[in-house]
């Protein structure tokens, strides 16, 4: 049975259950959408906007017009001339500035 921190993703054959734990990253491609997860990747018929709303606002952040990020495998920031986050897959997601003060205030700073 699906916990309820779980999204249902269409595939060809029904549903498949993700918690939103395993999310990693979500990136638009066109008119669609890439959710790259622990150990699969999707492509979902919604964009951005519509994925966002779904999921979990204090878990999944807007980094970039392209990017929606989840918070729990956010590893490091790298404060440059063109930001970036490091995944726990150890990929490097670009951050807009505009939306550097946004990710930056969903973690507790030292």
């Amino acid at each position: 049975m699906p916990q309820p921190n779980t999204v249902a993703i269409a595939t060809r054959g029904g549903y498949q259950f993700v918690p939103q734990d395993d999310i990693i990253y979500c990136i638009a491609e066109g008119n669609h959408s890439k959710l790259v997860t622990l150990d699969s990747e999707f492509m979902i018929s919604k964009g951005l906007r519509q994925i966002l709303d779904i999921l979990d606002r204090k878990q999944f952040v807007r980094s970039h017009h392209s990017y929606i990020i989840n918070l729990v495998h956010a590893v490091l920031y790298l404060d440059e001339k063109e930001p970036q986050v490091i995944m726990t897959n150890n990929i490097k997601l670009p951050v807009s500035r505009r939306k550097r003060k946004l990710l930056l205030d969903h973690f507790l700073q030292l």
